[in-house]
């Protein structure tokens, strides 16, 4: 993905000139034809029809997504996402993200939701079965089954079918222990790459609230 799949002009403008506010970058983004596809706490997304590329605007300085992208840059893996450009100011940022998909098949949004629950809870340990079943050894029965129902309706068809998925945000989780930040990753946050349908994981982490620090 590269900023030549946006208008050039448009590109060039973001990137080189000097916005007051997101307001105005968002206004412009609107007099040329973009929409917003998506809004969250801290940014929106944006698009123009059949571009490969969306723009994300931040409303404040978003530290822990910046410090994703770091994380993206120093692991490669196809599944985190392609950022191109990233054009900071004081307060706020733009970026240039490749277009991925909302997840639309239901059966994988629930077993991503199981699997990023299992994670949460167990770490690693869930990425090795026999490791996972010594580990929840002596749990109570019925505790022990609905983990191990999780474990192979959920976890074990997603460790086949994307390799190094799972352990992708093991080590994403692990590296954010050492930031100001706390773990965010849902189902809304990971989308579907359309050119190879595999999930991308698009923002794993947010600010830490001044109350849990």
């Amino acid at each position: 993905m590269r900023l030549t799949e946006l208008t050039p002009s448009i590109a060039k403008r973001l990137i080189k000139d000097k916005w007051e506010t997101p307001e105005d970058v968002k206004e412009y983004l609107i007099q040329n034809g973009y929409e917003m596809i998506g809004l969250g706490m801290y940014s929106s997304v944006w698009s123009n029809h059949g571009s490969k590329a969306v723009i994300k605007v931040s409303s404040e300085k978003d530290t822990c997504w910046l410090k994703f992208v770091e994380f993206c840059k120093a692991n490669k893996s196809p599944y985190l996402p392609k950022v191109s450009r990233i054009a900071e100011s004081e307060d706020n940022f733009i970026a240039f993200i490749e277009r991925l998909e909302p997840i639309r098949n239901p059966d994988l949004k629930i077993k991503l939701d199981q699997a990023i629950t299992g994670i949460s809870w167990f770490g690693r340990k869930i990425l090795d079965k026999d490791e996972f079943v010594d580990y929840i050894r002596n749990y109570p029965s019925e505790s022990k089954m609905e983990h191990m129902d999780r474990y192979d309706y959920a976890i074990a068809p997603l460790l086949k079918k994307y390799p190094g998925f799972l352990e992708t945000i093991a080590k994403m989780n692990s590296y954010g222990k050492n930031l100001p930040c706390e773990e965010d990753l849902h189902l809304k946050n990971v989308m579907i790459r359309p050119s190879t349908d595999i999930p991308v994981i698009t923002d794993p982490w947010q600010p830490q609230l001044p109350h849990r620090r």
